[in-house]
Formats: C-alpha cells, sequence, structure tokens
C-alpha cells in the first residue's frame, strides 16, 4: 500500500511551488517499509507539474517530489502510483495571493531595575499580496537575542486586526521585570504574530530584533547638604548658599530639576510656598553629585527679628528608590534689620560779623535696627539751604565710632568769618555723614543747612592764619575771600578757604602752614580728624 506522508494540504499562488516536498510512504501487507518500489507522481489535468515524475521509495519506504501548482484557483490533485490498483492522492491549494505577516519591535535596547518596568511598540504588517486574517500576537523571553516560539511564553495574548496587503498596525504594551532579577542580568524580549491561513512564510512571524533588558539598580536622589546652615540678612537683602545633590542609587538619574522652597518651620518639603525659578540638574550616574550656588533674597517687608527657613528640593526621577530624601536640611535665616545714620546740626541760623565766629553741634544718630560700623562726618558749604554730598567740603573729616541701634553721638565745631568778608552775605552750612553698607535709607545722611548771616558791624575776632588773603586780592567786597576755621574739641583748626558768591567753591589749606606774600598759590591738603564722643544714649 501507499499513503500519504508529509507535504500535504499545503497552499501556494497559483503557478507556484509549494514549500515542502509532497512525501508518500509504501508498506506491506504487515505494515512494514517497503524499500526500492518505484513511485510516479502525476498531477491531474491542468494542476501543475512536478520534479521529479518518479522516484523508488528508501529505506523507509519513503518516496519525495516537489509540486508547483497549476494555474486554476482552487483545490489541486497529485496522485502516486505504485503499480495498477495502489495509489493514493494528495490535495493542495492553489491561491491568487498569500498573506506574509512579520513583527518588530522598539526600542531595541532598554535598562530598567528589579521590578520595574518599561515601555515598548511593537508593529505588525502583511507583506503579502492578499488579506491576512485577524489573528494573535503573543510575548516571548529569550536568554538570546533569537526569539522563537519555543521561547518562554510571558503575559497574555494581545489581538492583531485583519489588515490588506501593506498595511500594519502597532500597539503599546509595557513588559515588567521580575522583582527577583539579579542585578547585571540580560535578557531579551520579543513578540511572535500567530500564523493565519495560507500564509506564505511563517519563519519571519517572530520579531527578528529583539529587546535587550540590562538589570540596573534604582536611581535615589538626595539633597546632601547646603551651606551655611544659618545666616543673618536684612530686610531686602540677599545671600548666597551652596547645594549638593548626590546619586545614591545603584542606577542612573535623567535630568531633573531642583527647586527653592521657603518654609514656616526647619522642615523643608515640596507643599512649602516655591520661590524663584527652578534650576537644572544633570543627568548622575551612580555615586555622582552636581553642586551649584544659589541666591536668596529676603522681603523687603520682613520685619527684624523674623527668623526664615530656605531649602532645596531636587525633583524625582523615574523609578527613584526613595523619595524622602529629596529635600535639604533648612537654612535658618535671622532677619536683622539694616542700620540708619541720621546727622542734625543745631541751631538752626547764626549771624556773625565779619572776623566773628559761632559754635555748632553734630549729632549721629542710628535710627536703624542694626548695628553701623565706624564712619566719617564732614561739612559742606551749599549754595543753598539744601546740603549734599555735591557741595564743596569744609572742615575736617571727623571718625564716627561704630553705633547701635538707637545709639548717638555729637560734637562741636565752630566757624570763624574773615574780616574781609561782605556783610549782608548768606552762607549756608550743614553736615553730611559717609553712608555705611546696607544702609537703609540715605537721603537722611545730610543735615538740614545753618544759615549764617555775615553782619555789618561788631564781632569777636577769631584767629586767623599768617597770610587772610593771596596776593592782588582786594581785602573787602564780594570778591574777598571768605576764611573758615573748623574747630575740634582737641583745640586742633583747619582752614579752609571759599568764595562768598551764589555758586563758592572751596579750597582746603593746610593748618599751621604759610606761603610767601607774593608768588605761589597756597598749598592745597585735606586733614583728617577724630570725631569726639561728647554723649551717647540709647532710646529707653
Amino acid at each position: 500500500m501507499v499513503e500519504p506522508f508529509a507535504g500535504t494540504d499545503q497552499w501556494a499562488r497559483v503557478g507556484e511551488p509549494l514549500r515542502e516536498p509532497v512525501v508518500v510512504r509504501l508498506l506491506d501487507a504487515g505494515g512494514s517499509p517497503v524499500a526500492g518500489a518505484s513511485v510516479t507522481f502525476v498531477p491531474a489535468e491542468g494542476h501543475g507539474a512536478v520534479d521529479p515524475w518518479a522516484a523508488r521509495s528508501d529505506s523507509a519506504g519513503l518516496a519525495a517530489t516537489r509540486w508547483t501548482l497549476g494555474d486554476s484557483v482552487g483545490k489541486q490533485v497529485l496522485t502516486a502510483t505504485v503499480r495498477e490498483g495502489v495509489s493514493t492522492e494528495v490535495q493542495a491549494t492553489a491561491v491568487a495571493g498569500l498573506p506574509d505577516l512579520v513583527a518588530s519591535l522598539s526600542p531595541h535596547g532598554v535598562a530598567t531595575w528589579a521590578g520595574g518596568s518599561f515601555g515598548y511598540v511593537a508593529t505588525f504588517r502583511n507583506r503579502g499580496d492578499t488579506t491576512a486574517t485577524a489573528t494573535r500576537a503573543r510575548t516571548f523571553v529569550s536568554t538570546d537575542n533569537v526569539i522563537t516560539t519555543s521561547d518562554e511564553a510571558v503575559g497574555t495574548s494581545s489581538p492583531v486586526p485583519a489588515l490588506e496587503p501593506g498595511e500594519s498596525a502597532s500597539r503599546t504594551d509595557s513588559f515588567t521585570v521580575s522583582s527577583t532579577a539579579s542585578l547585571g542580568t540580560v535578557f531579551y524580549v520579543g513578540e511572535c504574530v500567530d500564523p493565519v491561513e495560507w500564509e506564505a512564510d511563517t519563519g519571519n512571524n517572530c520579531s527578528p530584533v529583539a529587546i535587550e533588558v540590562t538589570v540596573t539598580g534604582r536611581p535615589d536622589l538626595s539633597v546632601e547638604s547646603v551651606w551655611p546652615d544659618s545666616v543673618s540678612v536684612a530686610p531686602g537683602g540677599n545671600f548666597e548658599y551652596a547645594v549638593a545633590i548626590r546619586n545614591r542609587g545603584a542606577g542612573t538619574a535623567a535630568p531633573t530639576q531642583s527647586r527653592t522652597f521657603l518654609s514656616p518651620d526647619s522642615v523643608i518639603t515640596t507643599s512649602d510656598e516655591e520661590v524663584g525659578e527652578a534650576s537644572d540638574v544633570p543627568a548622575l550616574g551612580p555615586g555622582e553629585s552636581a553642586s551649584r550656588v544659589a541666591t536668596f533674597t529676603a522681603t523687603a517687608l520682613a520685619s527684624p527679628g523674623t527668623v526664615l527657613w530656605v531649602g532645596e528640593c531636587v525633583d524625582a526621577v523615574e523609578w527613584e528608590s526613595d523619595t524622602g530624601n529629596n529635600c535639604s536640611p533648612a537654612i535658618k535665616v535671622k532677619v536683622t534689620g539694616r542700620p540708619d545714620l541720621v546727622v542734625s546740626v543745631s541751631p538752626d541760623s547764626a549771624a556773625v560779623p565779619p572776623g566773628g565766629s559761632f559754635e555748632y553741634t553734630v549729632k549721629v544718630r542710628n535710627g536703624g535696627h542694626a548695628a553701623a560700623p565706624t564712619t566719617t562726618v564732614g561739612a559742606f558749604l551749599s549754595a543753598d539751604s539744601v546740603v549734599t554730598t555735591s557741595d564743596d567740603p569744609v572742615g575736617q573729616v571727623a571718625r564716627v565710632p561704630a553705633l547701635g541701634p538707637g545709639d548717638e553721638v555729637q560734637g562741636t565745631a565752630s566757624m570763624t568769618v574773615s574780616l574781609s568778608a561782605s556783610p549782608g552775605a548768606v552762607l549756608w552750612v550743614g553736615e553730611c555723614v559717609t553712608a555705611v553698607e546696607g544702609e537703609s535709607d540715605t537721603r537722611n545722611n545730610c543735615s538740614s543747612a545753618i544759615g549764617v548771616r555775615i553782619l555789618a558791624t561788631g564781632g569777636h575776632r577769631a584767629t586767623r592764619p599768617a597770610v587772610e588773603q593771596r596776593p592782588g586780592e582786594s581785602g573787602s567786597g564780594a570778591s574777598s575771600p571768605v576764611i573758615f576755621a573748623v574747630v575740634g574739641p582737641a583745640g586742633r583748626i583747619a582752614f579752609r578757604t571759599v568764595a562768598p558768591s551764589s555758586q563758592p567753591r572751596a579750597t582746603s589749606v593746610c593748618p599751621g602752614r604759610s606761603w610767601p606774600a607774593t608768588g605761589a598759590s597756597p598749598p592745597l591738603c585735606r586733614s583728617s580728624g577724630e570725631f569726639v564722643l561728647l554723649g551717647s544714649r540709647r532710646p529707653r
């Protein structure tokens, strides 16, 4: 007897060979293989051709041929005959076209931690020339990069819709790594689509390029430190601080951002008030750190004595193992207040004849909420009743000691008018203190002006320098120089020469020095002096 053994019920496009050979088997009456028997293969009329048309059975009783289908669509028949009355038929189907499904995945490589997940896109395309019916796709895990249906299937199958020739369908899916996977393990993930009827090639139904999966550790970003841990600042003032962020985990941390927060207490969290703009943090490998220097500005409305708490929090990255350490310790910010030096003089007016002198009191007070360091105060001659530091300086520059909040010092100075001063002239004199760092208001650093009126007659004659005027200058009238002397409590005198005009300009003459009666101009100098503390009081 002869019977079909392999290659039955195949299909192919009309006029094309079947994928597999047609094989028949010869058996004797006892069911044992018959070797060396001749078998002829004859297709039905119009059902194609075979090669070879005759073959002898081998030791297993098998004889084979290759069948190329005819040009008619539908069932086709091939008869295998041993001798008259001993034959068998094999059928195949000829189709006008064949579907051919192929699978592909992206990305081709990922790194994630044990228990972590990653997403991927699976795409299925019909490369054939006829419709592929709906089917299903399955996920497989392999120890190598060749995915087959003999690998380990995981999860459930997913539907693949019917696809016309050249048409594709994609789906987005995810894969979760086993929580017991060891650090450094590498494995491969792929997909295989189930074959459809009449498929031309099922050898490409699995994705040819698998996703290589490397099991890594998880990142763990920590704001390790902020420095300094405490500062003092005035309202509206600012300070710089350093921030260090480190990846304490075993996996790479993706780029992220760090933010500044203002807290009512010493515990910084992302629920506190965010201030300023976020700063970029680069990707950090395991153990790597990044640092930056930031600036914080206290609100100008903050009351002295207020305590603020400032810190940084880094935005969590994907798969981070611990987000409880993403915020820094707090910087304690104490609002201390700012100094404010105020100058006053008294009296506010004086009437002095030529050669006469007058005394006035200078007071410097710290009206602010913070200590003021040592500075200086000096006299200015103004063209009007408003004294500023752009006016002409006269007299000695005096030292003002450091003043605590509310402290006040005062000194006494005198000025002497030259005998050649023009009666009726009015001069304006005041004092300005040099502003100190961080001062809250410098608009009150100059006093109001003392109006000095030159009387027509009388007056005390003051000590005068050896030479009162330059050669060629008259001894009276509007063009005559006016000599001022500023006298400190220690008796030191510094002379200043000014012209009594609407825009007076001052020149300084070194005390204790003289110049010839004819010839050169007087030498110029600027003297320094001590501001003597006559009294100090702190408001109660």
